[in-house]
């Protein structure tokens, strides 16, 4: 009896110690493929905006076509690759806690075909000028990777399958997109921690534990990587300035309370279009997106990463209320047209372009900090998720730690503001 103890404690060890290599081998393989896809995403949005400068009236033609295309390969291949990347991976966790460990429930949103369909259709949109980014794409293209390869490793070794929580590797996939995306594997680990809190600590030591060491592997691969964002250490002077910015984190999470609500609205009212006339969708929005860009200028087009770094580059108020407006048009035509693609950067630079025209308003306030401040509380309110916003914004900055308490208190003041936007009165009897 001793001997057969032994003998299952031996093999539930062993199998135990080959999923890290398991995990190193499935974070290095969605490591690769979505470095390699985040480059050629700002490739072609560089491209899309070159072509605005030299061929301005060639986006008449390029940008309506190149987004039928785009929505063409969502719609007819794999239609959870367009639309809200987290709220999929979202229904995917949900599915899995009705269904624990089956794959073939959760495929119509992490499946292999989405993560191939999301790949091109993203990349297509962004070569022709479309407004949306790379990130979502990459939190549900790693999710995907993470659960497909769980999957496969579990048919392929019965002795290790009790071992494999789909669960688990799912939200190391979630953690490690985000961290690629951003260059920042602790963000991931916020963002996979504010995930688990959402799901009330379901499973937390397996979950945790998964992307912790996915993530570990991610800041090896990592190391000494520049932030995506380039701006110098500011100062945390604030005095009466906390106001400007409590007053500022109010009007975006208003803002991006109707922003998602447009974007979400018209794109379920789009995506049940059953007959030919959906064509008209992707060329009519391309074909707006086309003037937007044509008079907003190529800040108003784009994933949003040249766009806040220009911002903070620029000592003056680079960005104007034209292009404020066009960017937050072209970003809604371009979801609602059914392209691949996330709303999280696009998020991050209308933020920074509303923190800029609120420094315009008042010629005394910082205009560095007030972009930061508008990134931050922008961004939370669309990621549904203050705290990883926050570490996202400082992280991905580089700024002092001291500047933490500042983006919390926007990102959850904006959070809240959003919040409130989503109660709704009960009808009088």
């Amino acid at each position: 009896m001793k001997e057969f103890f032994n003998k299952k404690r031996s093999t539930k060890h062993e199998a135990r110690s080959t999923i890290l290599p398991l995990i190193a081998l499935t974070t290095i393989t969605a490591a690769i493929l979505i470095i390699f896809y985040c480059d050629l995403f700002y490739d072609f949005g560089l491209i899309a905006k070159e072509r605005i400068m030299t061929n301005p009236f060639l986006i008449f033609v390029a940008t309506p076509f190149f987004f039928w295309v785009s929505a063409y390969l969502c719609r007819h291949f794999a239609v959870n690759a367009s639309g809200s990347n987290l709220r999929h991976i979202r229904m995917a966790c949900e599915q899995l806690q009705r269904t624990p460990d089956s794959y073939e429930k959760i495929s119509s949103f992490l499946g292999w075909r989405v993560i191939l369909v999301n790949l091109c259709s993203s990349l297509i949109s962004a070569f022709g000028g479309g407004s949306l980014g790379r990130e979502g794409s990459s939190v549900q293209i790693s999710a995907g990777i993470f659960a497909g390869f769980a999957d496969k490793f579990r048919k392929f070794s019965p002795k290790i399958s009790p071992n494999i929580s789909l669960e688990s590797w799912v939200f190391a996939g979630c953690g490690v997109g985000l961290a690629i995306a951003f260059n920042s594997p602790f963000a991931g680990l916020v963002y996979v921690m504010e995930k688990l809190y959402v799901a009330k600590w379901r499973n937390f030591i397996p979950n945790f534990v998964s992307a912790f060491f996915a993530l570990i592997f991610i800041a090896i691969i990592l190391f000494k990587a520049e932030t995506i964002f380039i701006l110098e250490p500011l100062d945390l002077i604030l005095n009466w300035q906390i106001f400007y910015l409590f007053f500022l984190a109010i009007i975006c999470g208003i803002a991006a309370f109707y922003f998602l609500k447009i974007c979400n609205f018209f794109y379920d009212k789009f995506s049940a279009i059953k007959s030919a006339k959906w064509h008209l969708v992707p060329v009519i929005c391309g074909l707006v997106v086309a003037f937007v860009s044509f008079y907003g200028g190529v800040y108003s087009i784009g994933g949003g990463i040249k766009t806040v770094n220009d911002a903070l580059a620029n000592s003056g108020i680079l960005l104007s209320s034209t292009e404020v407006f066009g960017r937050i048009i072209s970003t809604i035509l371009t979801f609602i047209s059914g392209c691949a693609g996330g709303l999280v950067m696009p998020a991050i630079a209308i933020g920074a372009s509303i923190g800029s025209i609120f420094t315009g308003l008042f010629s005394s306030l910082g205009i560095k900090i007030f972009i930061l401040g508008g990134m931050a509380a922008f961004l939370s309110p669309v990621l549904g998720m203050p705290l990883t916003a926050a570490v996202v914004i400082l992280q991905s900055t580089a700024q002092p730690l001291i500047f933490l308490p500042l983006l919390l208190l926007l990102c959850f003041v904006s959070d809240f503001v959003k919040k409130i936007c989503l109660i709704t009165p009960k009808p009088k009897k």
